[in-house]
C-alpha cells in the first residue's frame, strides 16, 4: 500500500529509521524537529559525549537505547557488529 508517517521529536525520528530499511509501500514521511543525524547528534565537534561517563560507548548505548522489540535478542548480533567496528 501507500504508508506515510509523522512524528514529533523522538517520534519523528522513528520515519527516518523506517526509511533507511526501504521498507516496502513506505511514500513519504514527515519528521518535525527529528534527528537527522546520529553523529551531530550524539557527538560535539567531533568528541564523544561519555554516556553514564563510559568514554566511547556510544554505538551500543544508542542501539539498546532505540531498541523496542518484543524480542530484543534478535537484534544481539547486530549491535555486537555495530560495536566491533
Amino acid at each position: 500500500g501507500n504508508v506515510g508517517m509523522t512524528g514529533v521529536s523522538y517520534n519523528g525520528t522513528l520515519p527516518n529509521a523506517v526509511a533507511t530499511t526501504g521498507v516496502e509501500g513506505l511514500k513519504t514521511i514527515i519528521p518535525i524537529a527529528a534527528i537527522s543525524s546520529w553523529y551531530d547528534y550524539y557527538r560535539a565537534n567531533g568528541a564523544v559525549i561519555a554516556p553514564g561517563g563510559y568514554q566511547g560507548e556510544d554505538t551500543d548505548n544508542m542501539a539498546e537505547a532505540v531498541l523496542t522489540r518484543e524480542n530484543p535478542e534478535v537484534c544481539g548480533q547486530v549491535i555486537k557488529e555495530l560495536t566491533a567496528g
